[in-house]
């Protein structure tokens, strides 16, 4: 039956498995969407992941999300009225690969793995803190350095999660 999903399906579907384990956001995704390439639909891709893993000193790990930072309050403004396009392009260089768009402005600036436009807007807007990352919906507090998981942030994901996946 699994084999007949789509790739987007069984990542949805083993996201909801994984979730529970508070995989660190972006080793989660790597991991879901390596699943989604088949290595984990043959019965030995498991096998193989984690002997990758130990053969290149990797290590899964869990970070667990603040439930509560001091920058909630007054941060955090209302989702525009048109919801939010997770395909919009970094205000600064128009990269579209990973961007994370500002939940207190709602500009839309690149990682610090591309070329640090969120990284350069927090410094410039030091009372804009939070970010949300169009890649793996995951929300980043600047000044505490911390991911954060409240239900104040909740309508922010489920707006980015409706556009990019259609839910």
């Amino acid at each position: 039956m699994q084999s007949e999903l789509s790739p987007l399906c069984i990542i949805q579907h083993r996201f909801l498995q994984f979730n529970e384990c508070n995989l660190e956001p972006v080793r989660l995704a790597f991991f879901l969407i390596f699943e989604a390439g088949g290595f984990f639909l043959c019965p030995d891709g498991r096998d193989k992941y984690l002997q990758h893993l130990a053969k290149n000193h990797e290590a899964m790990f869990c970070v667990e999300p603040l439930k509560w930072c001091v920058h909630l309050e007054g941060s955090v403004k209302s989702v525009p009225d048109g919801g939010l396009d997770t395909s919009h392009p970094c205000e600064t260089c128009g990269d579209t690969t990973e961007n994370w768009v500002c939940l207190t402005c709602y500009k839309v600036f690149c990682s610090r793995y591309v070329h640090e436009h969120m990284v350069e807007h927090n410094k410039t807007e030091p009372d804009h803190n939070l970010a949300l990352s169009y890649s793996d919906m995951s929300i980043w507090c600047y000044s505490c350095s911390q991911y954060l998981d409240n239900p104040i942030l909740h309508s922010a994901r489920d707006a980015a999660c409706k556009h990019k996946f259609g839910e």
